[in-house]
């Protein structure tokens, strides 16, 4: 009855009025205006509203599916790295029941495209920083965090840094000493690290140049076209923040109660949000009590990035507040997921807010085909042996309830998608 415009007698008992309006709680009852009844055109424009709306809805349930279907084929590799291929092969069978799981798994590049770990705590990086900063003070974590994720964020690779300036300049990197542009510019050249967050990344340097060039810090005469302009702000960044003892500053307004990500912006001048949530995160797993003077969450301060807002869209109800809607899809997507507890035991929403990074960088790559592809070889074989000793030494911190039993080296890179082409 929705739309006609023959009129009808009102459904009022002893009312008798004819009319073309309809009763807005049932579409199919006529209801003359007098007693509420809404004009059959807007009746038609409700149903409409109420029909896309629930189309809305039903979409980011899928998309939510999707999601989950991505995390649960990551979660199979993640799992032979941390269990075994047999814990692997039983995880397998429970998630090949959903074709779209198989859909990924079956993909051509889905062994050689290097995604991150479907827990990111597990991810070759954060492992290294929560291993090699488990002693050393706070302040000294600061130093490497700061110098780690804004510019050397790969494995190992700060380390390496900070040895190879002390082997070069004859003092260590460090506040109380004195700091040389040049050879830390120098060091800072062998080391190819690949452009992470490059969006950010930019916004970040582009900032502090421009803070360095108000106060007018920047005193740099070294060879732009050699070293960059980003390495060059870092350069004269750090003299800055070691001469005038930045880091040990932040250390002690933090542990005082100061908000950690008030500090990395007021005294380590860290200018992006993302970049202070990626040293919160740090923080978090090398200094837990440091995290949680400075009032640092891994919910409430989540940063939804740009990759991750692309597919949040998609999965999340409209609306301005991108942490309330990660919590939504974080919430929608938990029971959706298999084997948590065997490689993410303390997931959080910077979990989800990760996996719809990683699953927008693999559409880019399947869409555009741009993207790192896995190194093979004996890298992977030293991959799997550091990874071994690092989760033996810090299981318990990593929230597992038993020891993990990693395996020395891992089964063929495409043993999964084979038995994924099996169920064809």
């Amino acid at each position: 009855m929705v739309g006609v415009t023959k009129r009808h007698v009102c459904s009022v008992k002893h009312c008798g009025s004819r009319t073309r309006s309809l009763d807005p709680a049932d579409h199919t009852r006529p209801l003359c205006k007098e007693h509420g009844g809404e004009d059959a055109d807007a009746s038609a424009r409700l149903v409409g509203l109420r029909q896309g709306a629930r189309n809305v809805h039903e979409e980011q349930l899928h998309q939510v599916a999707v999601l989950a279907a991505f995390v649960n084929a990551s979660a199979v590799s993640t799992v032979e790295k941390v269990h075994g291929q047999q814990t692997a092969n039983a995880l397998f069978q429970k998630v090949a029941s959903d074709p779209q799981v198989l859909k990924f798994l079956q993909h051509d590049e889905w062994t050689e495209y290097a995604r991150g770990e479907a827990n990111f705590a597990l991810n070759a990086t954060d492992l290294y920083l929560r291993d090699f900063l488990h002693h050393t003070q706070f302040s000294e974590q600061l130093l490497h965090l700061f110098v780690t994720r804004l510019h050397f964020n790969a494995d190992g690779a700060s380390k390496t840094l900070f040895s190879d300036y002390e082997r070069m300049f004859g003092q260590p990197l460090a506040e109380g000493k004195t700091f040389s542009r040049a050879t830390f510019l120098e060091a800072a050249l062998s080391h190819n690290i690949p452009s992470h967050y490059p969006h950010y990344k930019l916004q970040l340097y582009n900032n502090e140049r421009n803070r360095q060039l108000s106060n007018g810090t920047v005193a740099d005469t070294h060879d732009t076209k050699k070293y960059g302009f980003q390495l060059r702000v870092l350069a004269g960044w750090l003299d800055e923040l070691l001469r005038s003892r930045a880091f040990s500053k932040t250390a002690a307004a933090v542990m005082g109660g100061t908000s950690l990500d008030k500090a990395l912006r007021t005294k380590l001048f860290v200018n992006t949000e993302w970049h202070r949530m990626l040293i919160g995160r740090d923080v978090t797993a090398a200094n837990p009590e440091a995290a949680a003077r400075g009032g640092f969450s891994l919910t409430t301060n989540t940063f939804v990035g740009g990759g991750a807002k692309e597919v949040l869209e998609r999965c999340a109800a409209p609306g301005t507040d991108w942490s309330a809607r990660l919590v939504a899809v974080h919430e929608s997507l938990t029971p959706l997921l298999f084997g948590v507890d065997l490689y993410c035991p303390r997931r959080t929403v910077s979990q989800t807010e990760d996996q719809l990074c990683e699953l927008r960088r693999w559409e880019t790559r399947e869409q555009k085909k741009r993207g790192r592809l896995r190194k093979g070889g004996a890298r992977v074989v030293d991959a799997q042996l550091t990874r071994r000793g690092r989760l033996r030494k810090h299981w318990r911190a990593l929230g597992f309830k038993k020891k993990p039993s990693p395996p020395d080296y891992l089964a063929n890179a495409g043993a999964v998608r084979a038995r994924a082409l099996d169920l064809r």
